[in-house]
């Protein structure tokens, strides 16, 4: 298939190497631009741990000037995806709530004390979710940085609204709420009728809620908001299609 990887950057080119490895024409078509916001003060001293909800928090961690000492602090991770990204990036101990919002609080209770000091929470401008206000009910006493943002782009890119409007792509993936509305916006402008020809892959069904009233020829949710889900969910809707050119 034909496919418009929307995600960010770095996990834009890693699924998009992915998409290929399995035999998909990808385009990658970033529907938010990070902005590390590497000036805004933190704290060290007392700290017991980092909290991050984003692999992208630990990308924006990694770009300050006091990373050295940051890194030497153990990190609670909400997914494995963020949790990953911080062992890349080289902190020394790493844990991962493998869930939600909640899980991670559960998972804070169970391993942390309140009074063994504050924690850090590196998040994003526009985060969702109330991680900072559940912790305190648990007592817990939580400094919140916000160090990065996603900047939504404002137009699509040439390659990208040539193949839309030569129906050159097959689908769009997004991994989040944010790239499907923006991408929604952009495509009702430029190309409103590719939507048509298109199928929407979601990473779950609060991503997919945007595209609803886009018009997409179909849209498809990965079994679990994971990676792999999501590939899995690309290659089933392939199979199919083979199967109905074969057919017919």
């Amino acid at each position: 298939m034909r496919l418009m990887v929307t995600r960010p950057e770095p996990g834009a080119t890693r699924t998009a190497a992915a998409l290929e490895k399995l035999g998909h024409s990808v385009l990658v078509e970033p529907m938010l631009r990070l902005v590390f916001f590497d000036d805004v003060e933190i704290a060290t001293a007392g700290l017991q741990a980092i909290l991050v909800t984003s692999a992208s928090a630990v990308r924006a961690l990694e770009h300050r000037a006091d990373y050295s000492r940051l890194a030497q602090l153990p990190v609670f991770a909400v997914g494995d995806a963020s949790a990953k990204a911080a062992r890349s990036a080289g902190f020394a101990e790493t844990t991962s709530a493998g869930g939600a919002v909640d899980d991670l609080v559960a998972l804070i209770g169970r391993s942390l004390t309140p009074d063994a000091g504050p924690l850090l929470y590196a998040a994003g401008r526009d985060r969702t979710g109330d991680l900072e206000q559940k912790l305190a009910r648990h007592g817990f006493t939580v400094d919140l940085a916000i160090v990065y943002a996603a900047e939504p782009v404002t137009a699509f890119s040439p390659a990208a609204r040539d193949a839309l409007v030569g129906r050159e792509v097959d689908g769009a993936v997004f991994y989040s709420r944010r790239t499907a509305a923006q991408f929604c916006a952009l495509l009702a402008a430029a190309a409103p009728a590719a939507a048509a020809y298109m199928t929407a892959f979601c990473l779950s069904a609060a991503v997919a809620e945007p595209v609803g009233a886009a018009g997409f020829a179909k849209s498809i949710v990965a079994a679990e908001p994971t990676e792999q889900a999501m590939l899995d969910a690309i290659s089933a809707d392939a199979a199919e299609r083979d199967r109905l050119t074969h057919e017919s």
